[in-house]
């Protein structure tokens, strides 16, 4: 009797419908698509790099290991999925539904070193780093060898400590750095919180070290949009190399604007984050941008109104202008106590850039403002918003028309201070909420704003 159940869950299996669906590995191989349960998934069409996902329903499917470089994921719904191990480059996460999702492993430590850090080559420890403990204490002795070239190598002495274990520990191990002030060596930075939803929670800020030799480095810090997350931001911004890269994580996957589930003092972190940056040596401190997508744009508009003058210099935000809780009566207005009430007034600071970037056809938050039913806030219009903001820093002559400066013409510029604040506007079919029709525009433009005012 012990055999019936297995004999019957193995006729079970082979009579199993197969998925309609299938989608590629990392590794080039097509998989049928199944649910993380293992039986089919219903979405019938094909997965991989540059696929266009836009509003597909793939909730539960398990894509461990999926390659979506590229892939335009709009919209898409993806709760209870499995993207353990995808490959996410450059993958377009706007309004994407990420709830429950399993994100075990999707950067490895050995992949986010080759992609993010791609620093191995020219950091490369020779000999054993791992030392015996005996009797509490470990005998270090390092061989100092000298080279002009890096192919021959001359003995330049010893050096040796004695390192004191105050544990059980039978083993220690050691790394070396060029320069131990260096920001080239860290991959994370972290903030730890308490607040009513957590206790001592620990808040970590990913970076990505660039490929330059240069002393210092202007430094780029990013805020994902709802529902989306770090790793995700960063993906989108790995081509601006110049800049040392920060991607910021919102608590539940969100920045604690008005409405939202997160009640965390973001400003609290990135402010944090901004000052730790701030104490390596190749940082450049004075060329600190903070941008955001969405709900992360919004942040950084918070960040522009409420964060000490000083603190970065340009502030930079995709499809999210300023609503009427933060400007109204010709000020501007902050929320001291993260519970949605902005009751205190701010004065912007003077030494401030700021630049936006919105498409005309955005249907989450519209380019010409008004009041957005799901998230019980009004909006002002994107032109005037920008319009107030050069007010607020000095401006003094009518509102700017706009120019063409571009090939492409559905790109119009709105500038003030000879381009130390400027708006976008982005029109055409796909000047949506996540500008998907400009991603390259995007980058040229944040990076050209970001190098005039170096």
């Amino acid at each position: 009797m012990r055999y019936i159940l297995p004999l019957a869950l193995a006729a079970l299996t082979v009579i199993s419908p197969l998925s309609a669906g299938t989608y590629v590995t990392t590794s080039g191989v097509t998989k049928e698509l199944l649910k993380t349960d293992g039986t089919p998934h219903p979405y019938p069409g094909s997965i991989g790099p540059y696929a266009y996902l836009v509003g597909a329903d793939l909730s539960g499917a398990d894509l461990s290991y999926a390659d979506l470089f590229n892939a335009n994921l709009l919209g898409a719904d993806f709760s209870g999925a499995d993207l353990s191990g995808a490959r996410l480059t450059n993958a377009d996460f706007y309004d994407t539904t990420l709830s429950g999702t399993i994100w075990t492993n999707v950067i490895s430590q050995s992949d986010y070193d080759a992609i993010v850090n791609e620093r191995d080559a020219v950091h490369a420890k020779f000999g054993s780093n791992l030392i015996a403990v005996a009797n509490g204490v470990a005998n270090v002795s390092v061989n100092i060898e000298t080279s002009d070239d890096l192919s021959i190598w001359t003995t330049g002495g010893t050096a040796s400590a004695t390192v004191d274990v105050n544990s059980d520990s039978q083993f220690i191990r050691f790394s070396m750095t060029d320069n131990p002030d260096s920001l080239s060596d860290v991959s994370q930075l972290s903030h730890t919180q308490s607040w009513s939803q957590e206790t001592s929670y620990k808040r970590v800020a990913l970076i990505k070290y660039p490929n330059s030799d240069a002393q210092s480095h202007p430094v780029l810090v990013v805020l994902h949009g709802a529902n989306s997350n770090a790793y995700s931001m960063m993906s989108r911004y790995l081509n601006l190399d110049n800049y040392i890269l920060v991607a910021l994580q919102g608590y539940d996957n969100r920045w604690n604007i008005q409405t939202e589930s997160t009640k965390a003092d973001d400003l609290d972190y990135i402010e944090s984050i901004i000052n730790q940056l701030k104490t390596y040596s190749d940082v450049d401190a004075n060329n600190i941008s903070l941008l955001g997508s969405s709900n992360g744009a919004a942040m950084v508009n918070r960040a522009m109104i409420e964060l000490p003058a000083g603190t970065f210099k340009n502030a930079i935000t995709l499809a999210s202008q300023l609503s009427t809780d933060q400007y109204n009566n010709n000020t501007f207005w902050g929320d001291d106590n993260n519970d949605g009430s902005y009751d205190t007034s701010y004065t912007l600071s003077q030494e401030l850039r700021v630049l936006s970037l919105h498409g005309e056809n955005d249907s989450t938050i519209p380019y010409i403002g008004g009041f957005v039913n799901w998230l019980g806030r009004t909006f002002i219009d994107a032109q005037d918003s920008i319009f107030y903001i050069a007010k607020s820093l000095g401006y003094s002559g009518t509102q700017a028309t706009g120019t063409t400066p571009f090939i492409n013409n559905n790109i119009v510029k709105y500038e003030y201070f000879s381009g130390d604040v400027i708006h976008y506007q982005f029109m055409g079919d796909r000047a949506d909420h996540g500008l998907s029709g400009f991603r390259n525009d995007v980058l040229n433009i944040i990076d050209n704003f970001i190098s005039d005012g170096i």
